[in-house]
């Protein structure tokens, strides 16, 4: 009975508990906070600290305190390296640890192993190209190309090619030197396509692919058309831009090949008392010399036509083993020759440039630029710039040239001029052929 009564009193005291939780004012919640799984954690924040450094570069940048909790880029690289491009970043300064881009994301650095560290990070730089500007063909006889300097270079590294794969058969290499800014291809063929690149070298070996920089942009041009060495078969031949200008009764410059035995000259000659039609203009000549006894010599004008004094005409003059010969004017064969003497043979042989008066008192101003020359029958061609060192190109001594005539070459571009006023002459460039010039001499065996 006892215990009957005792459960009958827990169960009431049960029922009144739940009374009075049903009947709590409704506020009662809004101010109690409950914990449970469906409630939003806390993120954690890492930072890190970024210094940049130029790493043999110039200029400044500041820090940068990075947040993982925030989305932010690298500050934007602002130093500078002569010569060199900047690449990126990285966390060591040879390049061998963590890449990052120009204004990469920045939050990639704040992880939990980077958090309140510093970090440095490596200006990047790779060995810049010359900035290649323009390839042109002025003329059909050459290239010319323009580029930017790089002045941490120590010269240039200059291809053109007729692949555009820069296939090595179809492939010229020139070196060129750090303080230009064009360059003449000189050794290219008329109607043609060429592909031109360049880049930069460090030290003394341009060959050394270690010291160079990547190959710059490649430009493409098309040789204009007409008739060069290039182009030309023969056996010997030299060809130039000829310039001439002068006072009194007579002046020329013009082009040679010969030998010991004989010669043929082709030019512009002003000469006041020539034959009717011709006195008093400057016209094309071509001087046969089979010896230098009187009447040893012939004289054809091929174009018959007045030349302006004081303008650039591109010359050329051809002999093949049998002797004969091709005279050209602004790329177009004008006339031609037989010199039997020129034949292939043993002798020692030459070609030259050559300017002269006719008198004393005669002034002469003859200037040659982008000057070929061809060995022989082989397919080297030769132009002057490229042996200004080499005995290959001599000058006239003291003893054959006018002493009132003096001569300058051009080390950038081997353009020879030759000028002055005739003095010592003992009559006329007929009578004292051997006192009467100024020239400049290419040797071949």
């Amino acid at each position: 009975m006892k215990r009957k009564f005792m459960v009958l009193c827990a169960v009431i005291f049960f029922l009144a508990l739940g009374m009075q939780t049903d009947i709590q004012p409704a506020y009662a919640a809004e101010n109690t906070t409950i914990a449970g799984e469906d409630a939003t954690a806390v993120e954690q924040t890492y930072s890190v600290t970024v210094i940049f450094k130029s790493n043999k570069g110039k200029g400044s940048m500041s820090s940068q305190v990075v947040t993982s909790n925030t989305t932010i880029k690298l500050k934007a690289n602002k130093f500078k390296r002569t010569g060199y491009t900047f690449t990126g970043w990285n966390t060591k300064s040879n390049g061998k640890g963590t890449s990052y881009a120009n204004k990469a994301d920045a939050s990639l650095l704040a992880t939990p192993n980077n958090n309140g560290k510093t970090i440095t990070l490596y200006a990047q730089w790779k060995f810049a190209p010359p900035a290649i500007k323009k390839a042109t063909s002025p003329t059909p006889s050459y290239i010319k190309v323009t580029y930017g300097k790089n002045t941490a270079a120590s010269g240039y590294v200059l291809q053109y090619s007729t692949s555009k794969k820069f296939t090595a058969s179809k492939t010229k290499t020139r070196y060129v030197k750090k303080n230009t800014t064009s360059a003449k291809l000189l050794d290219v063929v008329p109607n043609k396509k060429y592909y031109v690149r360049m880049r930069s070298y460090r030290g003394s070996n341009p060959a050394d692919e270690t010291k160079c920089s990547d190959w710059s942009k490649t430009l493409s041009v098309k040789v204009k058309n007409g008739k060069t060495i290039m182009n030309t078969k023969c056996y010997k031949a030299i060809e130039a831009d000829v310039k001439l200008t002068g006072s009194g009764t007579g002046y020329h410059a013009k082009l040679v090949i010969g030998n010991n035995i004989s010669a043929v000259s082709y030019g512009i000659q002003y000469d006041k008392y020539a034959v009717s039609p011709y006195a008093g203009k400057a016209v094309t000549l071509i001087e046969n010399i089979s010896t230098n006894n009187s009447g040893g010599q012939s004289y054809v004008r091929p174009s018959g036509k007045a030349l302006k004094k004081n303008k650039t005409y591109h010359l050329m003059i051809t002999v093949d083993k049998k002797g004969k010969g091709g005279v050209y004017l602004d790329y177009k064969k004008i006339g031609s020759f037989y010199q039997p003497g020129l034949a292939n043979n043993p002798y020692w042989n030459y070609a030259r440039l050559e300017a002269s008066g006719r008198l004393n008192g005669d002034k002469v101003d003859a200037t040659f630029s982008n000057i070929c020359f061809k060995v022989s029958d082989d397919k080297e061609v030769r132009y002057l710039h490229n042996f200004m060192t080499y005995d290959e190109v001599t000058f006239g001594s003291n003893s054959h040239v006018n002493a009132g005539l003096k001569r300058k070459i051009s080390k950038a571009d081997g353009t020879v001029r030759m000028y002055g006023t005739m003095k010592g002459v003992n009559g006329d460039w007929d009578s004292d052929y051997d006192n009467v010039s100024q020239y400049a001499v290419f040797n071949w065996p």
